[in-house]
């Protein structure tokens, strides 16, 4: 087809083509899904979920010519564009009805209607017309419809030249928008409803990279093997655009299976997981056929398959430099399969390993929502299930572990809430670092031993934001499985002796630590909880301002470091200008953050946020409490200051306020659960302290054209946050047990310093250093650890700022020892 038919044919279409004007009907629709959208609480960035939603509920009950309506004004009407200049929530609005209306055409699409040859063909060429044939109601999905409507029919002549026009445009006119994949999926589609051959072809095995390479495989099989291996490999292709497979598929490929023995096909699959790896920037269709088959081993031995789909999808979601992750589709097909295991505490514990392993929101929301339907299926919560699957490691109760390599050993020990690996030698001594024996005879192993280190870690790390998300959630405990889960638990036990925790009974609570002797109060008595007590992580809101400082002393002296900031952890309460403003604080507003490293942030500590430019990504920093019916607002926009990363993403963000919500209601912040307050304002706390300009060296000239130089300077040697302040009451307590103690002193907002040569004083909330009296900046980027801060004991982890602090201040007490050049020559000591 050249230009000139292409002309002639978009001339008769839009003759002969009529798109029908949206009714009121189904405009009103919209605008009532929409609305019970937003006061069920859905956020724009979720999967959006229609059913329960009343209007449209009536909708897929009601009349077939109803149905249809709505359908075409879903497919063939977008929405209008917000003018430019206006404000967030407009642009907000106009996504979520965008969003809604493309589920809803999606939906009813995919139903069996009625469907005239007019309306079929200005569904396929309004789907032509557009710039990107997948924006809105995709082109796959009316396709379907126009493949149900011929019924292996030759399609009538506006519908055939529709669909001429589509495949032209996306195979000529629209290239650059498509990958090579789907450009070919949609032309053997097009191309088969214009043959009519889409029904009646004989199935076949699709050709590609993975296909040949089972090829020699397949060569070695007898003929019944081979007959029944490729029946199978088959129907799975036919899984290739599925999300997830039906129960009837499921029994099918059962069935299928058993013809050439459930072992035989277990061990095949897991053959196939280990030796493949997905090439994103290939294409290949083949690749259906092991889609379906990891679908497929929802029926197979689920404890010897689930670990392979596991870590297969941590292949697919491995990410490429500029292209992404290897597979989307294989992966999630991976956490769909696991989800449908019937064997729980086979799949659970691959879901909850998924979660520390993936950074993907879109795959964690995934994850999340599949561990919710096994944790209903189960009859019990979330965090239930992801409490109950964890892992011992093969630690005992003394938390060391050792395993023999040749003539060494290497021996791991819980300590400080992570796992240390250290080795014994030939000669019995202890070392830091294998023998090169082990490197070179015994690789493997060794391989296998580093990966156990690394994935307690991890699991230690989750256990503590576990730990800290209690706080939020109101999570209790009964005694005897908070026993069973921490205090017995060879993992957890560690950790659980170095928290505070408080017994609830009818007598009252008590909060305790556990100790060898069993729980112990403040005082180091002897607690014995009453039958039926429960209980929950000690938070210092809980408590007497006198209470919370004797527990850090005790913590302090005996050396403890805990896995989360709870005996110094900041407190956040309402203020008066927070209570006069009722619904918003603006206790965080006008800060200038790193936008990459804050979006980063906020994946970490559970908020969704998507990156914000010039386009239309306009959304909000949010964090959902569904155990409280509530969430969280932070409302952040870029910084338009030309300042871009490779991609076009603007660097910065402008911060304004934070707000609670219910639905689409807003909550008055004294309303607000006090704990839930202040854990939460910590966050916003810990994104600004962490990812504020004012904390980069490079900013000291206010940034692009000097404009934010008055927020640096406040910033970087102003008043201290919450975060700081707690920060320098630890300071107070740890300076005197400081080798360098006597060159230390605190002096309001900073810890100063004398050095042989130089006095300097350093900012406790953002760790910039003035060279003392003058106060002239003084610019030091951060190496590794200073000598002497190794056996400083932190009564806590987590706190990377006070560290940096610390190796600073040891640094600058011994200023004669500096030898680098930058930092000499800002001293005034060039030559030494």
């Amino acid at each position: 087809m050249n230009h000139t038919t292409l002309e002639k044919i978009e001339a008769l279409l839009d003759g002969e083509v009529k798109i029908p004007a949206s009714s009121e009907d189904a405009i009103a629709c919209v605008n009532a899904i929409c609305s019970e959208s937003a006061d069920r609480g859905d956020q724009l960035f979720q999967r959006i979920i229609l059913s329960g939603l009343p209007s449209w509920d009536r909708l897929k009950v009601s009349s077939i010519d109803r149905q249809i309506d709505v359908a075409l004004h879903c497919a063939l009407h977008d929405e209008v564009y917000p003018e430019r200049g206006s404000n967030q929530s407009v642009y907000c609005d106009f996504t979520r009805r965008q969003a809604i209306k493309r589920a809803m055409g999606i939906q009813l699409l995919r139903a069996v209607l009625p469907f005239t040859n007019g309306q079929i063909a200005a569904l396929v060429f309004s789907s032509a017309k557009r710039s990107d044939p997948d924006y809105g109601v995709p082109a796959a999905t009316i396709l379907r419809a126009a493949e149900r409507h011929c019924n292996g029919k030759a399609p009538e002549e506006t519908v055939a030249l529709a669909l001429q026009f589509l495949k032209f445009r996306i195979e000529h006119l629209e290239a650059q928008l498509w990958p090579s994949k789907r450009k070919e999926q949609i032309k053997d589609r097009v191309e088969a409803i214009l043959s009519t051959n889409f029904e009646d072809a004989t199935p076949a095995m699709p050709s590609g990279q993975w296909a040949n390479s089972i090829d020699g495989w397949l060569g070695r099989l007898t003929e019944k093997q081979y007959a029944n291996w490729m029946a199978l490999l088959i129907f799975a292709a036919s899984a290739g655009e599925k999300t997830r497979p039906t129960q009837k598929w499921l029994n099918d490929a059962k069935s299928l299976i058993s013809e050439i023995g459930t072992p035989a096909v277990t061990k095949q699959l897991k053959t196939w997981l280990s030796a493949t790896i997905p090439d994103p920037h290939e294409a290949d269709a083949s690749l259906n056929v092991l889609k379906g088959m990891i679908f497929a081993g929802a029926v197979l031995c689920p404890e010897e398959i689930a670990p392979d789909i596991g870590r297969f999808a941590e292949v697919c979601f491995k990410k490429v430099p500029h292209v992404g992750a290897r597979s989307v589709k294989l992966g999630n097909a991976c956490i769909t399969a696991l989800s449908l295991i019937n064997d729980l505490d086979a799949a659970i514990p691959e879901l909850v390993r998924l979660k520390t392993r993936i950074r993907y929101s879109s795959v964690l929301t995934l994850v999340d929502r599949r561990l919710g339907e096994l944790a209903d299926k189960a009859g019990v919560s979330v965090a239930d299930v992801e409490e109950g699957v964890l892992s011992d490691f093969g630690f005992g109760p003394d938390g060391v572990q050792q395993i023999e390599l040749g003539d060494a050993t290497a021996t791991t020990v819980l300590e400080d809430n992570s796992a240390k690996l250290t080795w014994i030698g030939v000669d019995g001594k202890p070392r830091k670092l294998p023998p090169a024996s082990v490197k070179r005879e015994f690789a493997k192993g060794l391989k296998a031993v580093k990966e156990k280190v690394r994935n307690v870690n991890i699991a230690l790390g989750v256990q503590a934001t576990r730990l800290e998300v209690s706080w939020i959630d109101g999570r209790t405990w009964p005694i005897d499985t908070w026993r069973q889960r921490y205090v017995e638990h060879n993992l957890r036990r560690h950790t659980s002796r170095t928290l505070i925790w408080r017994i609830e009974a009818n007598n009252g609570p008590v909060d305790v630590m556990v100790a060898d002797g069993g729980l112990v109060d403040l005082n180091g008595n002897i607690v014995k909880p009453q039958i039926g007590a429960t209980v929950r992580l000690w938070h210092p809101l809980n408590t007497t301002p006198e209470e919370v400082f004797a527990w850090r002393r005790r913590i302090i002296d005996a050396g403890i470091t805990q896995p989360i900031k709870q005996a110094y952890r900041e407190v956040y309460v309402l203020t008066d200008a927070e209570r006069a403003t009722q619904t918003y604080s603006n206790r965080f507003a006008a800060h200038i953050l790193r936008q990459h490293q804050f979006r980063a942030l906020c994946q970490a500590r559970g908020w969704h946020y998507e990156l914000q430019g010039p386009w239309d990504n306009f959304n909000l920093p949010c964090r959902r409490i569904p155990e409280r019916d509530m969430g969280v607002e932070f409302h952040v926009d870029f910084v338009d200051n030309q300042e871009i990363s490779d991609a076009y993403v603007p660097l910065h963000v402008a911060t304004d306020r934070v707000r609670f919500h219910q639905g689409s209601a807003q909550i008055r912040l004294e309303e607000v659960p006090a704990i839930v307050f202040s854990e939460l304002m910590r966050d916003v706390d810990l994104f600004v302290s962490v990812t504020s300009v004012a904390n980069d060296p490079e900013w000291t000239d206010g940034g692009p054209d000097g404009r934010f130089g008055g927020y640096w300077q406040d910033y970087a040697f102003g008043d201290l946050g919450q975060t700081a302040q707690t920060r320098r009451e630890l300071l107070v307590d740890l300076v005197p047990k400081l080798s360098i103690a006597d060159r230390l002193k605190i002096e309001g907002n900073f810890l100063e310093v004398k050095g042989k040569r130089l006095a300097y004083r350093i900012h406790i909330g953002s760790g910039n250093i003035q060279i003392m009296p003058d106060n002239r900046y003084l610019c030091v980027i951060r190496g590794r650890t200073a000598k002497g801060l190794a056996n400083v004991k932190l009564p806590f982890a987590g706190d990377s700022l006070l560290s940096m602090i610390l190796s600073k201040a040891f640094m600058l007490a011994r200023d004669d020892k500096i030898t680098d050049r930058t930092i000499l020559s800002q001293l005034g000591f060039e030559n030494g």
